[in-house]
């Protein structure tokens, strides 16, 4: 399952939004790592697909690392919803505008 029902499920909940996050990190970090084990056994990519996503692990702790930073200046749990759900709202309709117009 895609990330955004998962968003859309956790945020729907009661826990607060640091559990949330912490949720929502683990969840990424797992699906990323479970699908590029996926692919490398399946014969899909090959080592410099591995190369690439080595390459590429340091931006991803890099970008939870500044996104915790930013998260914790964010006091209010009403905000913290409204901007995730702005963000999911965002997303989505880019990526039907996006369908709509390449296809």
């Amino acid at each position: 399952m895609g990330g955004p029902p998962v968003l859309l499920y956790l945020l729907s909940g009661n826990d607060p939004p640091q559990v949330n996050r912490a949720n929502i990190v683990t969840y990424y970090f797992l699906t990323q790592f479970l699908l590029i084990a996926i692919v490398m056994a399946s014969g899909v990519a090959g080592i410099n697909a591995l190369i690439r996503a080595a390459i590429l692990l340091p931006v991803m702790v890099l970008g939870a690392w500044v996104g915790g930073r930013a998260f914790h200046g964010i006091g209010n749990e009403q905000l913290y919803r409204r901007v995730a759900l702005a963000i999911l709202f965002a997303t989505g309709l880019f990526g039907l505008l996006r369908g709509f117009l390449m296809g």
